[in-house]
């Protein structure tokens, strides 16, 4: 399968892009700003046809969080203006704005690292690493960390699956999900020690101590356009910077 444009772009300029986006999210004061890049990275995302992938994580893990924190910030967070009150507790316009604006934070950061590792290959990232100098032991210690949570997951449903076919019941709401989930809990932690033991020796075998100059089967190169818009976006980082400074 061919890879898209957004996905050929080498993996530092697209890290470089969403750091530049934290940046402008964290020094940015307005809610409408910070929410418009949830639909920038929507519209990337689409580019790369990884849309569903993509508003399947905001979904399940942001948008839980946005409601939360403003319901919290609405109520609790002190004010004068009352919008209207519960009973007892009132929701405050104050309380409203920031939780907008600590919200739309949350979703322009968390919107920028869900589309980068959703249109960026974690082997992509770790051979660009390397070419940058990281070593090999440092490249295993990388690639591990970042697929530990998907090996966890895919471990975690072999464990469901085998307890399912001896007849034990493991879907339904979420109490009885979380009951369920409990006993995996053990076969999850030694089967990952296992395969941690599995995985020294198969690097062991294939020389991964051996200080030798390796060859490489999967190569990837930064072409000048990368390297043009990285120029671009540090610039625009500078000048975000330089603009707040200069805003004091």
């Amino acid at each position: 399968m061919d890879k898209s444009f957004i996905e050929k772009l080498y993996p530092s300029t697209k890290f470089i892009f969403i750091l530049l986006v934290i940046l402008i999210a964290i020094l940015s004061k307005n809610y409408l700003v910070n929410y418009s890049f949830y639909i920038m990275y929507f519209v990337l995302a689409l580019m790369a046809k990884k849309s569903k992938e993509f508003n399947g994580i905001i979904l399940k893990v942001i948008l839980p969080l946005i409601i939360i924190i403003n319901l919290m910030q609405l109520f609790f967070y002190p004010g004068n203006e009352v919008l209207f009150s519960l009973g007892p507790i009132a929701a405050k316009k104050e309380g409203l704005e920031y939780g907008l604006l600590l919200t739309s934070r949350l979703v322009a950061v968390g919107s920028s690292f869900i589309w980068f590792f959703r249109v960026t290959k974690i082997k992509d990232i770790v051979v660009a690493m390397e070419n940058r100098g990281l070593g090999k032991k440092g490249s295993y210690v990388v690639l591990s960390t970042l697929q530990m949570i998907e090996d966890l997951k895919k471990q975690s449903q072999v464990i469901m699956d085998a307890q399912k076919t001896r007849g034990i019941e493991v879907e339904g709401g979420l109490i009885h999900r979380i009951k369920a989930f409990v006993p995996t809990l053990g076969p999850l932690i030694m089967s990952s020690i296992a395969n941690t033991e599995e995985k020294a020796i198969t690097l062991e075998s294939r020389g991964l101590s051996m200080k030798v100059v390796r060859s490489r089967i999967y190569k990837l190169n930064k072409t000048k356009f990368d390297s043009t818009i990285q120029i671009i976006l540090i610039v625009g980082m500078i000048l975000v910077i330089g603009e707040k400074i200069w805003s004091f």
